[in-house]
């Protein structure tokens, strides 16, 4: 048994995914003009070879997600893994800023130096650069969204960090960047309720990291719902945007909190739309309750900024 914490997005195929009116809507009348860099408009959000899923918590294969990036920070001389991130530009990544920082006094979170961090590109295994077209790069800086904090034990709000890094990537088959999510809220609501995948790094019944990805499958739930479960960090976070996700594998596979990309495929284009920041755990152990909600942070309200910090 393990869970899976990372990665959602939602397939237009018709033989593994639930987005069949998609095809058919407007998308010109519901896309936000977010002035993104020339390099991102015309490259992201692809990939060189679509192929099938592998549902019910299998291994993913290497070029399905060539956006995603593994962060590792070095602490006290050890090396671990923080979570993933996604390649948005030919030099930068978006995190969770909790991952690439540390929490001050105040409760924010403050970005640790970018010399300790290591990201890995275009590899489905933490660390592993055996592959060919993978790639180790450092950072050059982390900006943190303007008051990225803790407000309770489990849940931090502005959960974004964006990362520099120390040169421009070459895009190949397996390194790629996502788009940023740039649909109006009339197109939202056409999401509620499809199918949607999870990828990610699974742990254990025993609460153990898996570093390979994996994949579990989920869906957007209704306001209502994510109310319900969440009615307390959702008064802690009213200054932010939210929504949930559910799990809907019968096996005990699903999503959890540790790694946090959201993508959505709309069409043929794949997008990045929130962080995961909350899931339910059982009592006593590190692994999640995937039959309930998970509190994911919409990244729609913040990419102005992003876009202001990659120029």
């Amino acid at each position: 048994m393990w869970k899976i914490f990372c990665c959602i997005f939602i397939l237009s195929s018709s033989k593994i995914s639930c987005l069949q009116d998609l095809s058919e809507f407007a998308l010109e009348d519901h896309t936000v003009d977010i002035n993104a860099e020339d390099e991102i408009i015309s490259e992201c959000g692809a990939i060189s070879e679509p192929t099938g899923l592998i549902q019910g918590g299998n291994y993913s294969q290497r070029n399905e997600f060539p956006w995603m990036a593994i962060i590792s920070v070095e602490s006290h001389r050890i090396k671990s893994h923080k979570g993933s991130g996604s390649l948005i530009s030919k030099r930068h990544i978006i995190a969770k800023a909790r991952a690439v920082s540390t929490l001050e006094s105040t409760r924010l979170w403050k970005p640790v130096d970018p010399k300790n961090v290591e990201i890995y590109l275009g590899t489905k295994k933490f660390a592993d650069l055996s592959a060919e077209g993978s790639l180790k790069v450092g950072a050059l800086k982390i900006q943190s969204y303007p008051n990225a904090r803790k407000v309770s034990i489990s849940f931090s709000i502005f959960n974004f960090a964006v990362i520099t890094l120390d040169q421009d990537i070459s895009f190949n088959d397996f390194i790629r960047p996502i788009c940023l999510w740039n649909f109006d809220a009339d197109f939202e609501k056409e999401i509620i309720g499809k199918t949607t995948y999870a990828v990610g790094y699974g742990v254990d019944e025993t609460g153990a990291i898996s570093l390979k990805r994996k994949h579990a499958s989920t869906t957007i739930t209704d306001d209502a719902t994510c109310q319900y479960e969440y009615n307390t960090e959702l008064e802690q976070g009213s200054e932010s945007k939210f929504f949930c996700i559910l799990g809907t594998d019968n096996n005990n596979n699903g999503p959890c909190h540790y790694d946090s990309q959201l993508y959505i495929k709309v069409m043929s284009t794949w997008y990045l739309k929130g962080i995961m920041c909350s899931a339910r755990m059982y009592f006593g152990f590190k692994i999640c309750a995937v039959s309930y909600p998970i509190l994911v942070e919409d990244i729609s309200p913040y990419v102005e900024w992003i876009n202001k910090e990659i120029k």
